[in-house]
């Protein structure tokens, strides 16, 4: 049996669609169909982030508030020095 070349099941889990003949086989086929249903599920899963992407990407409110309050950080953070660090730890 011959199977449809590699950008076929790419293109088709992107979106596009196949040729007659490449539709067919990839609907008979267990081996093209099974690749271009793992394409799909990595394609869906880069659109659209789980939940947990999106806990990820956002923390929840008030938590850059409680990490500086157990630091006990006030305001804005001095800025490094220019030209290195001028501490006494580095001349020693």
């Amino acid at each position: 049996m011959e199977h449809t070349d590699e950008r076929t099941p790419a293109a088709t889990a992107l979106g596009e669609e196949p040729d007659p003949a490449a539709a067919g086989h990839l609907g008979r086929c267990g081996e093209c169909g099974g690749e271009l249903d793992e394409l799909r599920r990595a394609v869906a899963s880069m659109r659209t982030p789980s939940l947990t992407d999106q806990d990820l990407l956002a923390p929840p409110a008030g938590v850059s508030t409680s990490i500086t309050e157990v630091l006990s950080v006030r305001g804005e953070p001095d800025a490094p020095p220019v030209g290195g660090d001028t501490s006494e730890a580095s001349a020693v």
